[in-house]
Formats: structure tokens, sequence, C-alpha cells
């Protein structure tokens, strides 16, 4: 549960597959921390704190991919 709420922090943030929404992004970080996530805290506080570029969430993105992928493997 706390993947799929990060990821769609990510999406929003990012508008990769939807429309993008920064407030959206928020939430959903803030849900997936409230869930034991911590990338999902440390992008909520990011976000917060007006401190996270597109950069930042592409990087995000991809490395989440990467796991997930390595994941798949298994």
């Amino acid at each position: 549960l706390t993947q799929a709420q990060y990821n769609l922090g990510i999406m929003y943030y990012s508008g990769r597959g939807v429309r993008q929404d920064r407030t959206l992004a928020q939430e959903w970080f803030g849900k997936a921390c409230q869930n034991g996530d911590q990338d999902g805290c440390n992008n909520y506080q990011r976000l917060k704190a007006g401190d996270w570029t597109i950069c930042d969430a592409l990087a995000f993105a991809l490395q989440a991919q990467c796991l997930n992928a390595i994941g798949e493997r298994r």
C-alpha cells in the first residue's frame, strides 16, 4: 500500500500519466509517510518546504522503477 501511495506522489509531482498537481503529490506522499514510508516522509517534508525540483521527482521515479524491476526478477 505504501509503495502505491508513494508512486502516486511521484506521478502527480511529475505529471507522469496524470495531470501534474503538486498539492495531490504532497497529499499522497503524506499518506505514504503516515503508513511508515520514509521516502514518502522525506518527499512530503521537501514539498512542504518548497525544496523540491522536477529533477528530484524524476530521480525518485527512476529509482522506484529500478527497485520494482529488481524485485520482479527475484
